[in-house]
């Protein structure tokens, strides 16, 4: 009888801790949720018709499916972007790992219903000073754009400062499309790639500060053999970042993010010629 007693107590204890173990993991989670999209980068990955989140926090990427948050890579990185490199209708991710200053591509893979990254290329960027990544078709030829922002001097300019490289993806590698040594006299600060117009080719929204440490947008279009300046937006005394929204008639338009004193503000640009 004893032992019987003690076998319901035994298994009543291990209910009740199974019972707060899942509890815990659940209260858990939610506040890791809350914390991992603070402060953080996220986009949205394509991957067999299902739409995942992948988020940059502090240097960790971490993949959200909806039920769980895992971290994706052991090392840290600069930047990343999601986008269809191979144009194969499953999203690539595009980082810069913050020790090597390579660029990697990874294939988002899915094996026994499970979701997992793995390198497919790898680029050395580390004497160039890599500090962003992003992606699309600049002259709308179908084949995809790398965009890699640099921090170097140039042959014809002995400046050290941010200077807009461009790499085009033919499958296999990437090769040199456009690695100029500014857009305009204005230092880079941050870049969007976006089909502003519906034309197919993706525009370059530059945010660009000049020597008062004013901000201002610009949007640049390829021509041929460079870039080209379209349109400014009016001048900023400071910049949070720059925000493409898509509408639902797919119409898209930019907007900025800034201080107006101690108070954050967002505002459509409003371009000028």
């Amino acid at each position: 009888m004893d032992l019987v007693k003690r076998k319901k107590k035994t298994g009543m204890f291990f209910r009740m801790l199974l019972i707060f173990t899942i509890l815990l993991l659940i209260t858990g989670c939610s506040m890791n949720s809350k914390e991992l999209y603070t402060g953080s980068v996220v986009e949205a990955a394509i991957v067999q018709g299902l739409q995942y989140k992948i988020v940059l926090k502090n240097g960790e990427l971490y993949l959200d499916t909806g039920k769980k948050i895992e971290k994706i890579l052991e090392y840290e990185i600069i930047d990343m972007k999601v986008y269809d490199i191979d144009r194969d209708g499953e999203d690539e991710i595009a980082v810069i790992d913050s020790a090597n200053e390579n660029l990697i591509l990874l294939e988002i893979a899915v094996t026994n219903s499970r979701l997992s990254v793995e390198e497919i290329y790898r680029m050395d960027f580390s004497e160039i000073n890599p500090w962003m990544v992003e992606a699309g078709d600049v002259d709308g030829d179908g084949i995809v754009e790398i965009f890699i922002g640099v921090n170097k001097r140039t042959e014809f300019y002995e400046d050290v400062r941010n200077r807009p490289f461009f790499y085009s993806w033919n499958g296999d590698e990437l090769q040199k499309k456009w690695t100029g040594s500014y857009f305009s006299e204005k230092e880079l600060i941050d870049i969007k790639l976006a089909d502003l117009f519906g034309s197919g080719r993706y525009e370059t929204i530059a945010l660009e500060r000049n020597k008062e440490g004013k901000y201002s947008v610009s949007i640049y279009s390829w021509l041929g053999f460079g870039f080209i300046k379209i349109v400014s937006s009016r001048e900023y005394e400071s910049f949070g970042g720059i925000v493409i929204f898509e509408e639902a008639d797919g119409k898209k338009y930019v907007e900025i993010e800034y201080m107006d004193g101690n108070i954050k503000k967002r505002e459509e640009v409003n371009f000028v010629e």
